[in-house]
């Protein structure tokens, strides 16, 4: 019975994975909410890159709200890029519109390094609590 009382004794003082892995549950809140925004905005300028009509059509209702008018005349090229996220419509007359919010490029970037920081105060606090509690 004293033999169980002191693994009972020894658990208590050496967390198991579960309690390594929730020790900083508010950084596991902070990663988890920050891929959030990761996911959906770049979803969102994806969106914005793909287009089921030609480039011209959908450029020229982006300028003008009409699939038909002056939007039309002029119109250059439409130049994507998928790292930043980037679909810009040009035209002749040098106006160029960016099909893709402006907010969506910061908000990945931003998410993404506060989930990463998250992710590496979370690895920290677990080999920390290994180190203390002997276990690999």
């Amino acid at each position: 019975m004293a033999g169980n009382q002191l693994n009972g004794a020894e658990r208590e003082h050496r967390p198991g994975a579960g309690q390594r892995f929730f020790a900083a549950g508010w950084v596991h809140f902070l990663a988890i909410l920050f891929i959030v925004p990761v996911v959906l905005l770049s979803l969102l300028g994806l969106l914005h890159l793909l287009s089921v009509e030609s480039e011209q059509h959908s450029c020229s209702y982006a300028r003008t709200g009409s699939h038909v008018g002056d939007g039309q005349k002029g119109f250059v090229e439409l130049e994507t890029s998928w790292v930043p996220l980037r679909a810009v419509c040009r035209w002749d007359d040098g106006y160029s519109l960016d099909r893709v919010p402006s907010y969506v490029n910061p908000g990945i970037a931003t998410s993404a390094a506060v989930s990463v920081a998250a992710i590496v105060v979370i690895t920290i606090q677990n080999r920390r609590l290994s180190r203390e509690s002997g276990t690999p």
